[in-house]
Parts: C-alpha cells; structure tokens; sequence
C-alpha cells in the first residue's frame, strides 16, 4: 500500500485524479481539534483507496474543493466508521451540501450482532486479528511536522477501514440487512441532522415535566445560544452552560440583577445579558395561548399499561433473535406513542427495516392474530392460526 502526503493544491488534484478512478470505494476518516470553537477545525483527512493511503494536510492545503467533489459525487460510495463527526464537519465545509451515497462500519456492526456502539479497534482486534496502536487518539493534531506515530496512527484508522468494510458487507449480505444499511444511513445523508438546527436545540436539554411558560424560555434560549455559537464559532458552553439555561427558566426575573444571582451566568459579558434579558422577558410577556404546545407522552390507562407491557416483551424477544439492541429497534417512547396514536398504528416506519421485524407483529398482537404461549420452558409469540409449537415464525426465548 502506497502512502502518500498531500499538502499542496498541486498534490491534492493528483490525489483526487486518483479517488476518482477507484473503481471500488473510498474508506475516510478525519483528525480534527474541537477545544474552543463550536465547529471542528480539521486537521487531516485520511483517505484509502485500493492501493493507496492519501494523508491531506487540512492546515497545508487551503482550498479543499476538488476533494469536496469527490465527496458529492454519487457514484462513489464513501466508507466511514462512526462517521457523523466527519461528516458534519465536511457538511459545515461545504456550506450545507452533504457527503453521498455512504456506509458506516460501526452502524453496520450495530445491524450484524456486535453491539450497541462497537469501536473501531475492538471490531479490528476481534474480526482482523490486529491490535491497533492508539497512543496518538488524544494527539495535538494542528502540530506540525506531524510525528510518525501520528502518521501511523492516521494511516491505520483507513488502512484497516476497507477490510473491515468487506467483512461488513459478507455479514450483512449473509443475514439480508444490507438494505438495513442504507435506511440507517440515511439521516447521516441530511444536513439537518449533521448541524443543528438552532430552533431544534433545546432538545438537547434534559427537561423534565417542564411547564409550557418554561418549556418556552428554554427553547428561545436555547436557540439564541446555538445561533450565536455558529455565527462566533465558539462552544456554546461559552455563552450559557445548560444549567445555567435551566435556572433562569425555572426563576420569573422581571430586573436583569435576576440574572446576575445565577450561579455560572456571564455577568461580566453586557451583551450576553441583555439579549438573555430580552428574551425572559418577551416569554414571560407572551399570552398562554401563544406558548408552545407541551410534547408529553400520553398517559396510559390501566388496559394499555398491560398491553405495553407486552409489547415490551415483544420487543425483547425480537431483539435478542435479530442479536441487537432493543434500543436499535424501539424506545419505550415508540412503544406508548404507537399505542396511543390510532394514526401511528395504522402506519408505522412503512419503508423501514422496522417494519417488516417489529411494528407489523405487534399490529398483529394488539389486533389478537398473535398471542404469547408458553411451550417447553420457552415464551413464544406466534401467529393464532398455527398451532404448532415448532412454527418457524415463532420468536421465542427461555423462561427466567
């Protein structure tokens, strides 16, 4: 495998000229420091083709484009591993234009049975029989000459990413989840959900039963914060930490030394506190029939906190005959909003892997065409019309 630095426009158009005629895939992985900005400053771009390993020097190299149009182009698949990181870094690069079409290896070995979030050097150990050297993980990236354990390091994080690609696609192809593949990878393929949506950030916070009055100030505030921190790029910490959020939503303050008593708040920042000011103040004035609807899950009554019980086990015994996550199929959340929404039962993840393992048989057990059956010392789900405790559509499991 040949290594090749880039660390000139000159280089990188060879480089790309490369990538482009691969005719298999291109396996990618980034370095990058995120310590005081709010978008990570990229570093490095590794880049392996069948027979080469690219290193692009992101510091060296000013203008990206020509690899930016590889990234977009659609007959080429990129392969990353944990890859959201790398691609919301590349979407933020290119101003919102996305990386496609995409595969991930930590969410296909989430799909194939390896669980939850298998890292990258444990799927390498385990399935290649290599034992990578990660001393280098926590590395000043923006240093430069790079050192040769960085290099190597680097190297290694694409070098090791095309076997266990293939090796990926074997298992998926072997079980028929690859199709699985491309609807996990989707969202990954969205700009919306690389960056943040600033209307959309107070779902980061943890909130619990909040009132409308102060459901509503998290959200402005919440908001305020993550446009500031993208037009600055700094960490949004720097403006307001998100206890800090919390507090002065959970306090009605009608003078700006209100803010002030907070614990953490930035109170030598003038600007920060009037806009912070501004915004309790416009909530704290809104009408109640103007704040924002309350997203609670709706409450279950006796009848259906049985049902959900069951479908809780349904979802266990599904699970562990996939050899995955329950939390990859469904959150409990799903489960109580499935129950309680006529709409969502009658439709549900339609064109989704989901459908087709859960949602269609728990349509079936709530509708009574399938029912739990106890057999051998083994809990069964199985269709009413068969009668047989050997039916290969039977998911089951033993009795603890």
């Amino acid at each position: 495998m040949q290594i090749v630095y880039v660390d000139s426009a000159i280089a990188l158009n060879a480089a790309v000229t490369n990538m482009a005629a691969e005719s298999t895939y291109l396996a990618i992985d980034t370095e990058f420091r995120r310590e005081d900005t709010y978008f990570p400053e990229l570093c490095l771009i590794q880049v392996a083709t069948s027979d080469t390993v690219f290193l692009i020097d992101a510091l060296e190299v000013k203008d990206l484009t020509p690899f930016f149009d590889i990234l977009k182009k659609t007959t080429m698949l990129k392969v990353f591993h944990s890859g959201r990181q790398d691609l919301e870094i590349f979407c933020h690069l290119m101003q919102g234009e996305i990386t496609a079409p995409i595969f991930d290896t930590q969410i296909a070995a989430m799909l194939a049975g390896y669980g939850e979030s298998a890292g990258f050097e444990t799927l390498v150990s385990k399935l290649l029989s290599v034992s990578l050297d990660k001393t280098s993980r926590h590395t000043d990236w923006t240093q430069r000459p790079l050192t040769e354990e960085q290099k190597t390091y680097a190297i290694n994080d694409v070098l090791y990413l095309r076997p266990l690609y293939e090796l990926m696609v074997k298992k998926l192809t072997a079980k028929g989840r690859l199709d699985w593949m491309r609807s996990e990878v989707r969202l990954l393929e969205t700009s919306d959900f690389l960056i943040t949506v600033p209307s959309e950030a107070w779902r980061r916070l943890s909130l619990r039963n909040p009132s409308a009055r102060y459901l509503a100030i998290v959200r402005k505030l919440a908001e305020w914060r993550e446009e500031t921190a993208q037009k600055t790029n700094i960490p949004r910490a720097w403006l307001l930490k998100d206890e800090v959020i919390l507090d002065i939503a959970s306090r009605k303050i009608s003078l700006m030394d209100g803010l002030f008593k907070i614990p953490n708040f930035p109170s030598n920042d003038e600007l920060i506190a009037n806009d912070v000011f501004n915004i309790v103040q416009t909530v704290l004035n809104q009408p109640v029939d103007e704040l924002p609807l309350l997203e609670v899950l709706p409450s279950l009554n006796k009848s259906q906190q049985n049902i959900l019980e069951m479908l809780k086990l349904l979802l266990k015994i599904t699970a562990e005959k996939l050899e995955v996550s329950p939390r990859l199929i469904a959150e409990k959340e799903d489960l109580i909003k499935w129950l309680t929404t006529a709409e969502i039962q009658e439709e549900k993840d339609t064109a989704n892997w989901r459908d087709e393992a859960f949602w269609k048989k728990a349509k079936e057990l709530l509708d009574g065409r399938l029912v739990l059956r106890v057999h051998n010392g083994r809990i069964k789900f199985e269709p009413v019309e068969d009668k047989s405790s050997c039916s290969p559509s039977s998911i089951n499991q033993p009795v603890t």
